[in-house]
């Protein structure tokens, strides 16, 4: 019973932790833009250094305009 338990926990591990990497069909990789924000304007960057955190999407809006996920 212990080595099915061990197995059935070992399995379940594995399904969990290959859950959290992906991608996702809006991410690409981009360059920063050379010129600087107008006066009145600023410039925020979002990033997400790995693959992991892959369940949490947030959106960005800016006021009513939609950018991107």
């Amino acid at each position: 019973m212990t080595r099915r338990l061990s197995v059935s926990l070992v399995l379940l591990l594995a399904l969990m932790l290959g859950g959290c990497a992906g991608s996702s069909k809006y991410m690409a990789k981009s360059e920063p833009p050379k010129a600087g924000p107008p006066p009145d304007k600023s410039v925020v960057y979002v990033m997400r250094p790995s693959g992991f955190g892959f369940a949490i999407n947030f959106q960005i809006w800016d006021r009513d305009r939609f950018i991107g996920l």
